[in-house]
């Protein structure tokens, strides 16, 4: 939020080579969500409790901020509102708010990225663009540019734009050059769930701010490129204060209390409840609106973790998975923990009993919307209760020998065969001639094997493998030969070299 909020209140880790952000391993989360927003503090104010339960569900989040959110104001506003979003997010995990930056580049474009030190899995990037102001028209301190301008100069309409520079001086960007450059940070994050904010909107008017709605068009732009898949959803922003007020008690007062560690760092905003009383902040954080979604391909999504006692009923809740036709199989299974018994495992929100002990259960739930089957989504069930007996000795077998008799030599196992389990995530990829596109495909199943692509690739594109041992296909400008090309990508581990085929396709955009 920038200079309307003023008005209406009064109001993770640095790359070696240019393949964009990278995320926290994911075997150490169960999915990855993405939130693209224009301003530092939107997301805390109008995408939260959804952030909120995000950061704290163990999944890798990714945040990007498409713009400095400066209000033609100097470096010391706009570099203070980057450390209010910080802070923000430190105090929804409840941990220190240290964070590791770096300037990873991304398409050939750098950008500042910044990983929570205490929790890797969560980072923030800014792209540092000029705030275009509630009507996009920017200001005179960073020569009138908008996110609404650039827009137009490709979807049409006055005034426009054919490139804008970020406020630090670091990059410009072209309309091209700005959607690929976030098709590449959605692609090398490979989020499942993409926030973004409320794209339905026209560009500019009376409802929302010039640059939320900029930023979720050119966000939905760059997710159309995206193969893998994904739900996105724009969240409403000023005119949520239209709607009912759906947030309260402790829940409004955990999301309260993250922007008001944003506010301490912005004097336009709030820093304590008796400052946003009867404010429009106060009206903006009783409420969170979901504007609109798409999905690509099947999601699924478990649910967030939960605390019970021992013996008490849980459901779990896979309301949130999403299709493309909205008919959707839904598939349980029990993956950790003292096995239970689940009631109504293929339905949206199956139930059990917790057990009477002490324990950590985990569950896994893949979706399916007809053919199309989602890669598996996971939450945690931390039950308290009284420690679980320790099992009981076996009782030595009849005709035994005396317990003072050495043990006799076990004989040796028999050999297991070796069967490798790698696979790739994607076997089909996609790449744009004439533009600059990049897709990463994962190696899953077996740690860090050693891999090698070979194949024939056009001119202007090529494939190569990450430190990583991630699959980049990458196509350049240069790129101009549609058709469809087949790889193989060679994987040694463990149990020997397999081969998997991987095809790529070139069209025109």
């Amino acid at each position: 939020m920038t200079a309307l909020g003023a008005a209406l209140v009064g109001v993770a880790l640095l790359l070696a080579v240019s393949t964009s952000v990278a995320r926290a391993d994911g075997s150490d989360c169960p999915s990855s969500v993405m939130y693209v927003a224009a301003h530092a503090d939107d997301t805390l104010l109008f995408q939260s409790p959804s952030l909120l339960w995000d950061v704290r569900s163990g999944r890798c989040v990714q945040t990007v901020f498409l713009t400095a959110g400066d209000a033609g104001d100097d470096a010391e506003y706009w570099e203070g509102r980057e450390e209010g979003a910080l802070a923000g997010y430190a105090q929804m995990l409840g941990v220190p708010d240290e964070w590791t930056a770096s300037a990873p580049v991304v398409d050939g474009h750098p950008i500042q990225l910044r990983t929570l030190d205490a929790l890797p899995r969560v980072s923030i990037a800014f792209m540092r663009l000029p705030d275009g102001g509630p009507s996009g028209a920017g200001t005179p301190a960073y020569g009138s540019e908008s996110l609404t301008k650039l827009w137009r100069s490709v979807k049409g309409g006055s005034p426009a734009i054919g490139d804008i520079e970020a406020v630090d001086g670091s990059t410009t960007y072209d309309f091209e050059e700005l959607v690929d450059a976030l098709a590449a940070i959605v692609e090398s994050f490979g989020p499942r769930q993409i926030a973004t904010q409320n794209y339905l909107l026209p560009l500019v008017g009376p409802d929302d701010h010039a640059d939320h709605v900029a930023a979720a068009k050119f966000t939905q732009e760059a997710t159309a490129v995206y193969d893998e898949a994904n739900r996105l959803r724009a969240f409403l922003g000023y005119n949520s204060a239209d709607e009912p007020a759906n947030i309260f008690d402790d829940l409004l007062g955990e999301k309260s209390d993250a922007f008001y560690a944003y506010g301490e760092h912005d004097a336009a905003a709030c820093a304590d409840a008796a400052h946003c009383k009867d404010t429009a902040y106060e009206i903006w954080l009783a409420r969170e609106y979901v504007a609109a979604e798409e999905t690509t391909g099947a999601v699924a999504h478990a649910g967030y973790p939960q605390a019970v006692p021992a013996g008490e009923v849980v459901d779990l809740n896979g309301e949130e998975s999403s299709g493309e036709s909205g008919g959707l199989v839904y598939a349980w299974t029990q993956v950790g923990g003292i096995p239970v018994t689940l009631s109504g495992g293929t339905t949206d929100s199956p139930s059990f009993v917790a057990p009477p002990y002490r324990t950590v259960l985990r569950f896994s739930l893949t979706v399916a919307d007809g053919a199309v089957v989602s890669e598996p989504d996971y939450v945690t069930v931390t039950v308290d209760g009284p420690e679980p007996p320790a099992p009981p000795d076996p009782p030595a077998p009849e005709g035994s020998p005396p317990a003072a008799d050495p043990p006799r030599a076990a004989p040796p196992p028999a050999p297991v065969p070796r069967v490798s389990n790698v696979k790739l995530s994607s076997r089909k990829v996609l790449l744009l001639a004439g533009r600059t596109s990049r897709r990463t495909v994962k190696i899953l199943g077996s740690p860090r094997p050693w891999v090698e692509c070979t194949g024939a690739l056009p001119k202007g594109a090529k494939c190569q493998v990450t430190p990583t041992r991630r699959i980049v296909i990458e196509g350049s400008k240069r790129l101009q030969r549609t058709g469809t090309y087949r790889l193989t990508v060679h994987i040694v581990d463990g149990a020997g070299t397999v081969k998997r085929p991987l095809i790529v396709q070139v069209r025109r955009p």
